[in-house]
């Protein structure tokens, strides 16, 4: 992690990643989709083998459009602090990354057999789970990356003294993601969602507020073990969701959506919470602001779930109205 802060601890901008690997990052992404082939429902342990899945061909339009259009992102989101936000090449990626994205989304309504068949999202179950996916990503994974720095900066942490403070964290995610399973399976989906959103976006807000030049390990922790107990809650019931919201033969493809979907959020948390701690010589005040972005992106997930997901479904009531 240190090798890759670039000019950070100057207080300027994240040059962390050399340009060479945007694109191999969104081929990474476009093969959680492309792979759809390997994860057939014959395949899916809760689905019964040997039903017949025809094979797709290759849509090689939307795959070269998505591939470009993640290209185009990922580089503005990463490289977005550093050439500046308003520079032309900035600028120029992202109408690529619009017009691009357009074209993919042409290409797909038109294809007879596409990568991402556009009818997955006529389900509103399956559209506000996979959102809800991403939005648990992107202050996830920007959490793990900007403190990171906040330990080594901050604290003036050793990187084997950063690794083994996040111990407790990581621990603590193992044990409820077990629990998270039960929960869903004794209540209804909904409501592990809706609880690791509310735990998970106070700790979020907690820390944002307990994190100072002079606070110690012990201050930041109990909202590190907060958001530590309420991301596992979610991800489980969600996958349970998208998997119950499309038929059988789909369950591979929507779960490479689900995955795609998140690592594309996962980078980009990385990218704009780093860029908002980055920003200016204070480093405390963007990591204070980044975690109330990270925060308020909880809240947000927290209404679509209440207002959108059944509040009276377990996975087992999902299977029987297939």
């Amino acid at each position: 992690m240190g090798r890759k802060r670039g000019r950070l601890r100057s207080g300027r901008s994240l040059n962390w990643w050399p340009v060479g690997k945007h694109v191999w990052l969104a081929k990474h992404l476009l093969r959680q989709l492309t792979n759809r082939d390997s994860r057939s429902a014959a395949d899916h342990p809760i689905y019964p083998r040997g039903e017949a899945v025809a094979r797709a061909k290759i849509d090689l339009g939307g795959q070269l459009a998505s591939l470009f259009a993640l290209a185009a992102l990922t580089t503005v989101l990463i490289e977005g602090a550093n050439w500046g936000w308003l520079s032309l090449q900035i600028i120029g990626l992202t109408v690529a990354f619009f017009l691009l994205s357009v074209l993919f989304l042409v290409i797909e309504a038109r294809q007879s057999d596409p990568m991402l068949p556009l009818t997955l999202f006529r389900s509103p179950r399956f559209s506000v789970a996979t959102s809800l996916g991403l939005l648990l990503s992107f202050p996830f994974y920007g959490l793990i990356f900007t403190l990171s720095l906040y330990f080594q900066q901050v604290c003036h942490y050793t990187p084997m003294q950063t690794g083994l403070a996040f111990l407790p964290v990581t621990g603590l995610l193992t044990l409820m993601n077990v629990y998270a399973g039960r929960l869903a399976a004794e209540r209804e989906v909904r409501f592990p969602i809706v609880a690791g959103l509310v735990i998970g976006g106070a700790g979020f807000f907690w820390l944002a507020f307990a994190a100072h030049a002079g606070a110690g390990y012990a201050v930041i922790l109990l909202p590190l073990l907060s958001i530590g107990a309420g991301v596992p809650l979610i991800l489980p019931p969600v996958t349970s969701v998208v998997l119950a919201s499309v038929d059988r033969p789909q369950v591979g493809l929507a779960s490479a959506t689900l995955n795609a979907g998140r690592q594309v959020c996962a980078a980009a948390g990385v990218a704009v919470l780093g860029s908002l701690v980055s920003t200016g010589h204070n480093f405390v005040a963007g990591f204070r602001v980044a975690m109330i972005v990270s925060g308020v992106i909880y809240i947000i997930g927290t209404v679509l779930a209440v207002w959108f997901l059944p509040g009276n479904n377990t996975p087992a009531s999902f299977e029987r109205e297939r």
